[in-house]
């Protein structure tokens, strides 16, 4: 039996608010928890605060070494030759988003142009030293794959968690790719390694900033093993169902999707197979040497000319060139329908930039000691530099979140439920942050199409802030939670629920709170986070368009004779706080009913809903309203029993602690 103070492998977790030190032989927490760095082999660390430096021996158990309730306290943690820095970091100037998630800190990069909006998820990885190449007994190893060496890693870089789509290639390109059958999110192929560099260079004049290149092949190796030293990083063997290979090389399989395959440890995807990805250097020559920041020759050591390495094998290739060290290499201009590539970025914003000052003195495992400059965690990503902590959630990450982090909205959280179905993703639904603060409610007296009941317009004060769903709820989240799908327009998963009664929704909210932890699901009392700061009639404006709102456009048209129907959500574009389809779509129930207005302000109001049948209100308009019916001011009640197939409902969560 191993001794509780021998060396033991442990992850820092990020845990809600607490660094914990978790032992890699426990199952992680499913929520709120997310990987920083490497899994480490030691017995004990320093942590050091401006108030004390403890020597801590964690003994196998769950170990919490910070809790923050407020900012972060200047922090460090030296341990197994690492030295870290607890910081927070604000989003890269590239990132359209930027969060953590169970894989660790990731940063969204969107690119706004006429073949679309795609987005490219990038993973953080973090410096660090591993073994590089296979060991003599592996199975089916080649020569050129030895001897196994030491590698160090000084600095960390975002390295893209898909190969480049064609989506993305002909968003950044302009143009469409020769290629282009099914779907666009297949892995762009029959691209040479000068015009994957071609593409680097024109994404860094679109972006006007990072710098844009192919990992090395050292690079790619570290992170394709994601801490793991098997052959292939789920390991020692693999199926169809992680890797897209074929088990007899030669054989032409199709490309799937980017994101068909699960993930390696660090968030990856098909790392192994489906296309032979470029590198940015050529294949070196190993020897036992330990090397650090290695860069292989631009010009071919086992052959005359030049020369790139490619990794990863491909859907036509055997198990061999899908393990972490199977290597291959191509002249520049080669190309096939089986070469493709992912991006790599060393930009300026890194999370480890002080590690860039320190390259010359990396950790000497000889002497004990630790590299000069730390290494940045990200406790809790811009939260600290709000001007007012009042306005801040009660927690953050709330301890039901799956992903947190900020975007040009604010701050979200995501929240994924699983399912014992494993063909189908889990859903996932984004909740927003909406602060506290003030408002005029109803609408003024002469705004077009204004109705009698909105009236007199009154200042209204929240005094909590709260999560708001991002979307009404989805058939796919309301089917996993209920076992079943009520709504009349079934066509798509994604489209909202319909068809539920007021009663139906409390039914699915007392699941919901069930399902999660320290969490309350409620409804909104919803006109606040419908205007988000606006007080126009919608909130992009007094007038909108069919492109903006799913509703019906003239009031002549009788009821369905347009072929109308809810479209899916996020269909159409967000309001000013990152809430899609506020005005129509469907219907969305809310949590009071009617309340008479009055031209003194209000804190708090709450309609009437003492008795289950009290009426309730629903908000928002839907697919079959004219124009006036969708306005953020808008007001229809219903009986609490109603099902009809153009009312739906968004959710708020809420931890148990703020509601305390």
């Amino acid at each position: 039996m191993q001794s509780t103070d021998s060396p033991q492998i442990y992850q820092l977790l990020q845990v809600g608010r607490q660094l914990l030190l978790w032992p890699q032989s426990r199952p992680a927490p499913s929520h709120a928890a997310s990987r920083l760095g490497m899994p480490l082999e030691f017995s004990g660390l320093v942590v050091t605060l401006p108030w004390d430096r403890q020597w801590i021996r964690p003994r196998g158990q769950p170990t919490t070494l910070l809790e923050v309730s407020g900012e972060p306290p200047q922090c460090s943690l030296e341990v197994a030759g690492h030295r870290y820095q607890i910081a927070p970091l604000s989003r890269p100037t590239w990132a359209h988003e930027f969060g953590r998630d169970r894989f660790g800190l990731y940063a969204d990069l969107r690119v706004q142009a006429n073949f679309g909006s795609p987005v490219q998820r990038f993973r953080w990885i973090e410096p660090g030293t591993f073994l590089m190449g296979s060991p003599s007994t592996e199975w089916e190893r080649h020569d050129n794959e030895g001897p196994q060496h030491t590698v160090t890693l000084t600095a960390g870089f975002w390295l893209a968690d898909t190969a480049c789509t064609l989506a993305l290639w002909q968003a950044v390109m302009g143009k469409e790719h020769g290629e282009l059958q099914g779907s666009d999110q297949l892995p762009v192929s029959t691209v040479d390694w000068n015009e994957a560099m071609g593409f680097m260079h024109v994404l860094g004049e679109l972006l006007h900033g990072p710098e844009w290149s192919l990992p090395t092949e050292a690079q790619w190796e570290y992170a394709f093993r994601a801490g793991t030293a098997t052959p292939f990083s789920f390991g020692a063997s693999i199926t169809s169902g992680l890797v897209n290979y074929h088990p007899n090389a030669g054989a032409n399989g199709g490309k799937v999707p980017v994101k068909t395959q699960p993930p390696n440890p660090w968030g990856l995807h098909e790392m192994q197979g489906n296309v032979w990805e470029w590198c940015a250097d050529g294949m070196r020559q190993y020897t036992h040497d330990a090397v650090t920041d290695p860069f292989g020759p631009m010009q071919d050591p086992f052959a005359s000319g030049p020369s790139r390495a490619v990794r990863g094998g491909s859907r036509s290739g055997g198990a061999w060139a899908a393990r972490s060290t199977g290597r291959n290499h191509f002249v520049p201009d080669y190309r096939d329908s089986y070469l493709g590539f992912r991006l790599c970025s060393m930009s300026s914003s890194s999370p480890d930039l002080l590690l860039r000052k320190a390259l010359k003195y990396p950790f000497d495992r000889g002497s004990g000691r630790s590299a000069t400059a730390p290494k940045t965690l990200i406790f809790a990503t811009s939260l600290h530099a709000m001007p007012d902590r009042q306005r801040f959630p009660h927690a953050f990450p709330p301890p039901f979140a799956s992903a947190w982090g900020d975007d040009a909205f604010g701050l979200f959280v995501d929240i994924e439920l699983t399912s014992n179905n494993t063909a189908a993703s889990p859903p996932i639904q984004r909740l927003r942050w909406i602060e506290p603060g003030s408002f005029l409610m109803g609408s003024p007296e002469n705004e077009p199409g204004r109705y009698p009941n909105e009236g007199p317009q009154h200042q209204v004060t929240l005094t909590q802030g709260f999560w708001l769903a991002d979307t009404a709820c989805t058939q796919a989240l309301w089917s996993l939670l209920m076992g079943t799908n009520p709504s009349q327009f079934q066509q798509d998963a994604q489209q909202p629920v319909e068809k539920v009664s007021w009663h139906d929704v409390r039914t699915f909210l007392l699941q919901l709170t069930n399902s999660l932890p320290e969490c309350e699901a409620t409804l909104p009392t919803w006109e606040y986070a419908c205007r988000a700061g606006t007080r126009s009639a919608f909130s992009f404006g007094d007038s909108m368009s069919r492109q903006q709102v799913n509703h019906r456009a003239t009031v002549e048209v009788r009821f369905l004779d347009w072929g109308s129907r809810p479209v899916p959500v996020k269909s159409l574009p967000p309001n000013p706080w990152g809430l899609y389809e506020m005005h129509g779509n469907v219907w969305e129930w809310c949590a009071d009913g009617l309340r008479s207005y009055a031209t003194s302000a209000v804190v708090d109001p709450i309609g009437p809903r003492h008795h289950a049948s009290t009426p309730r209100a629903v908000r928002g308009g839907s697919w079959v309203r004219e124009a006036r019916g969708v306005r953020s001011a808008d007001r229809v009640f219903n009986p609490p029993e109603l099902r009809r197939h153009d009312i739906g409902f968004r959710f708020v969560l809420n931890t148990r602690a703020a509601l305390e």
